[in-house]
Formats: structure tokens, C-alpha cells, sequence
């Protein structure tokens, strides 16, 4: 009877082995996470993508872009410059938060989690490449990037001194880089593209033409090498997160200014912001006021969706709410509520020694706190020529109020003096 025990006994477990794997996993196993392409647009105005009234579209790979994912019409630049606002897009925080307010005179602080810092410690290869020395490491960008791409040599000098590198040179960098990759692991890329700033000089733009379409010129160039770019990344398109985002914007003329840095007006402010590629939603316009600072967050919230990283919980490790509309239903949260956009300059002050500028976008109102303080509605004023603060001082001091106490809310840190 104990033999026919044991022959039972051993027949079972012949039998359940057939059922399961040869060798079992040390832990379940998930899809690979996706890739993440982060392109920043310098100096671009929103209305400079896509067609306009009377102007066809000079954009057609941003244009795809955008009609394959998400695109924002209203999204606010944290400052109109290019090492603050980048580090609000990399941080997550407005610029009082981080400490960086203007170009060239600090170092981002090393305790603030980046971007950067985060995907590489979930595994991601990581680079950087980027056209202009005001971003140059020093600046502290470079935490958490195995490459850090800045380099200038031979190329030109740009309207207020900066050694820049063009599109072109750019994407050939972040190809060789990109090129190498094996795709075992998922990889972050930053690719930075300065050649909208001043002065406008595209290759093979007329240098009679007007500013404003020698301006278009550099941005057409720009949108041809992203498309060089994306058509020679490693791996297929929806197995990568692609974003698209201006630092800031150009006034063009627009309120006496003729590039940027100065004012807070919505030609330098309101920038272009696109997401598409695993997890995102096609053919959706956001209309709503959103800060480009929430990118970040947004981007590790879509990076650590279920079913598509090695994660489920959809966390984040730097602070702010993602934006809106930006997941897909099944993967969804919910919808953060309406949060207004903080902006500033500091450039006035620090350079000319005026008063500084700051603004709170809301919904359809922008109030500008300045020594003669402006409320524009913007649906109906979007050029922001009709201030509207003597007819409406209730509602400018309610949003007056909104500011002092967003700017009360802030967690400060201090910025590291170059070395």
C-alpha cells in the first residue's frame, strides 16, 4: 500500500510540473517601461506651430505630433528665460522654489530631485544634448544624465554672447548617441534646440525678410530636424513617450519688445506643449490654462503607468500635479482641478534695476503685479491690450489675494554659487 502511495504521489507532481514553467521567476515580470524623448523648443511662441490666419503651417512634424497625441493651447512658461524655465521643466517647481531666476548667476540645488535623477535610478540610460552655453553644466542641469552633451566647439555666437550650436548639429549628436543603444533598457533623451533665439539666421533664410519671418524660418528648420530625430530613434514610435515644450516665448515687436526677458505678456509666456507616444491620447486640444512646469510630473506619472513599466503605482518623485487629459482612460486617475500658472521675471530688476514682474494665469484672466498692476481677459483680449483693473478691482484683488498666497505656499531653496 505504501508503494502505490508513493507511485501516486509521484505521478502527481510529474503531472502539476507539466502545468507549470521549468523555472518559476524570482518576481512577476512586466512589460518594459518606455522610452522618453523630452524636446525643448528655445524661444517659441505657441501661435509659431501650426497654421494661422492667412499663413499655412510651416510645422508638419509637430503638427503630426500633435494630431497623434495631446496638444495644450495655453500652457504658461514659468519665466521668459532659458536656464530658470528649464529648470522649472526638469524640476517640477516655479523658480522662487528652485532658486534659479535668471540666466548665468547660480547653480540649481543639488538636493532637488530632477527628471533626470529619477529615471535614472528607475534604470534608464540617459542624455542630454543641448545648443547653448547658457545651460552649460555648471548650472547644474547635468545631475543624473550619464551624458551630458554641451559642447560648442566651432559653431556660432549668438546675440548676447552665448557660444550656440544649430538643429542640425543637435540631432546629429543625439543620433550618434542614440544609436548606439541596445534597447535593453529604456532610455531618456533630452534634446534642446536654441535656433529660434535672436539673431534669426536659418540656413538659407532670406536675411531680407522681415524679423518676424526670419523668425518662422528658424522654426521651420527646427521642426525638419525633429523630424530627423524621430525618424532615427532606436525603437518603434508606441513603445516611447515623446514631449515637446517651449521655455519661453519672443514678443516680436509685440508691447515695445523686441525678443524677450523683460515682460510677462503672453507672446513671451504662453508656449507650445505636445505629448505623444505610449499612454498618451490621440487627437485631443487642451484648452485650458495649464503651467509647463507640471510637465515633469505628468511625464513620470505616463512613464510608470499600469502595463507600462515595471511598476504600477503611478508615483512621482518630483513634486506638482500632472496635467490634464494626458493618460488614457483605462490607466487613469482622474483629472487634477483647474490650478492656476505662476510666472515671473526677475530680469527687470537684476539687470535694470526696476521692480521685478510676476503674473497668475487663471482660467480666462491674467492679472501682472507690477508698479501699475494689469488684469487682461484673455479670450476676448488675447494680445493684451485692454487693461481691465480700474473696471474690475474686485476680481484683480481676488486674484491679487490667489498670488500672494501661492507665493506663501512656496517651499524656498537656496541656489549654489558657481564654482
Amino acid at each position: 500500500m505504501r508503494g502505490f502511495f508513493v507511485a501516486l504521489l509521484a505521478f502527481a507532481a510529474s503531472w502539476l510540473a507539466g502545468l507549470l514553467p521549468a523555472t518559476a521567476p524570482a518576481e512577476q515580470k512586466f512589460a518594459a517601461p518606455p522610452s522618453l524623448v523630452l524636446i525643448t523648443l528655445d524661444t517659441t511662441r505657441n501661435d509659431a506651430i501650426g497654421p494661422a490666419p492667412g499663413r499655412p503651417s510651416r510645422t508638419p512634424v509637430l503638427d503630426r505630433l500633435a494630431a497623434d497625441g495631446v496638444r495644450f493651447q495655453e500652457a504658461i512658461a514659468p519665466t521668459p528665460l532659458t536656464l530658470p524655465s528649464h529648470a522649472s521643466l526638469l524640476t517640477g517647481l516655479d523658480p522662487p522654489e528652485h532658486g534659479l531666476r535668471d540666466n548665468g548667476s547660480f547653480a540649481l540645488p543639488r538636493e532637488l530631485p530632477t527628471l533626470a535623477t529619477v529615471l535614472s535610478e528607475r534604470g534608464y540610460e540617459t542624455a542630454a544634448f543641448v545648443a547653448t552655453r547658457v545651460l552649460d553644466r555648471r548650472f547644474g542641469l547635468a545631475r543624473g544624465f550619464d551624458t551630458y552633451d554641451d559642447r560648442m566647439v566651432a559653431e556660432r555666437t549668438g546675440e548676447y554672447g552665448y557660444p550656440e550650436r544649430d538643429a542640425a548639429a543637435v540631432t546629429s549628436a543625439a543620433l550618434a548617441w542614440l544609436t548606439e543603444r541596445s534597447l535593453e533598457r529604456p532610455y531618456f533623451v533630452w534634446v534642446h534646440y536654441y535656433d529660434p533665439h535672436a539673431p534669426y539666421a536659418a540656413p538659407g533664410s532670406d536675411p531680407r525678410r522681415s524679423a518676424k519671418e526670419r523668425y518662422r524660418d528658424e522654426i521651420a528648420f527646427v521642426d525638419r530636424q525633429i523630424g530627423r530625430l524621430l525618424a532615427s530613434a532606436p525603437g518603434a514610435p508606441a513603445d516611447r513617450v515623446v514631449a515637446v515644450v517651449g521655455d519661453h516665448g519672443e514678443a516680436l515687436g509685440e508691447h515695445g519688445e523686441r525678443t524677450h526677458g523683460i515682460f510677462v505678456y503672453r507672446a513671451t509666456m504662453v508656449v507650445p506643449l505636445i505629448l505623444s507616444g505610449a499612454g498618451v491620447p490621440t487627437g485631443r486640444e487642451v484648452g485650458e490654462t495649464v503651467a509647463a512646469r507640471r510637465l515633469a510630473p505628468t511625464l513620470l506619472r505616463l512613464l510608470a503607468a499600469p502595463g507600462a513599466g515595471r511598476r504600477s503605482a503611478p508615483g512621482t518623485a518630483v513634486p506638482g500635479t500632472a496635467l490634464p487629459g494626458t493618460v488614457l482612460p483605462g490607466l487613469d486617475l482622474g483629472d487634477p482641478p483647474p490650478e492656476a500658472a505662476y510666472s515671473e521675471s526677475q530680469m527687470p530688476a537684476r539687470t535694470y534695476g526696476w521692480s521685478g514682474l510676476t503674473a497668475l494665469s487663471d482660467g480666462d484672466h491674467r492679472l501682472i503685479r507690477a508698479p501699475r498692476p494689469e488684469l487682461y481677459e484673455i479670450v476676448s483680449d488675447p494680445d493684451e491690450q485692454n487693461n481691465l483693473v480700474r473696471e474690475q478691482r474686485a476680481l484683480a484683488g481676488q486674484l491679487r489675494d490667489r498670488l500672494l498666497g501661492l507665493e506663501a505656499g512656496f517651499t524656498t531653496h537656496q541656489p549654489l554659487p558657481l564654482a
